[in-house]
């Protein structure tokens, strides 16, 4: 969790939502843990399907509304939450049909 909001936010605004975002998970944390003992006691085991039906419920909400950025270079991720790119990255002999070759073992292709 701490991962992706590091690295979603721009550096400017990172510390206080960084901040922010440890402060709702400990405050969470905080709270389950306060309230457990006394939903074991009174529930016993089905305690536990409070706690699966809010793991379920968010399943929908990531779906929805995280942007999916695996395979992505470092650079495009920011397009996918809407920031302008300033530097497109690509390979710039492929634009000029210049045909790739594997490097051999051992060997350090420029």
């Amino acid at each position: 969790m701490c991962l992706c909001i590091s690295e979603i936010f721009p550096t400017e605004i990172r510390p206080s939502d960084m901040g922010f975002s440890l402060l709702g998970q400990f405050a969470t944390t905080i709270v389950l843990l306060q309230t457990a003992p006394m939903g074991i006691n009174q529930a016993g085991w089905k305690y536990y399907l409070a706690i699966v039906a809010w793991c379920i419920a968010f399943i929908p909400i990531a779906y929805l509304f995280f942007p999916e950025t695996a395979g992505l270079s470092f650079e495009e991720i920011p397009a996918r939450f809407g920031d302008d790119v300033a530097v497109r990255v690509n390979d710039g002999r492929a634009a000029h049909g210049a045909r790739r070759v594997p490097a051999e073992p051992g060997r350090h292709v420029p």
